[in-house]
């Protein structure tokens, strides 16, 4: 009887836990939904006069005089971004 009881305390914290972690989640991605509705929509031809780093949802064709090619996509862009992550494993 005290194993029974023991197993559903253990389960019941399980789920609470559980809860709190589903919760924080939630939390974290409702914040950031929010916080792309509030940047405001930007025309491409406008977009060289933001400062760097901006945030911007730009609707248009943008046009660079002197483009640069994504080095995965191969593609003509204005900016790219690439980060290389690289994860060694040891010998033993």
């Amino acid at each position: 009887m005290l194993l029974f009881t023991i197993i559903f305390v253990a389960f019941g914290l399980a789920m609470w836990v559980a809860a709190g972690v589903l919760f924080y989640f939630r939390r974290r991605q409702l914040r950031k939904t929010e916080y792309m509705g509030r940047i405001e929509t930007t025309n491409a031809s406008d977009v060289s006069s933001l400062a760097p780093g901006t945030p911007a949802e730009v609707k248009g064709t943008l046009r660079c005089a002197d483009p640069v090619e994504s080095e995965m996509a191969k593609q003509p862009c204005a900016y790219y971004i690439s980060k290389v992550i690289r994860e060694y494993q040891g010998h033993g």
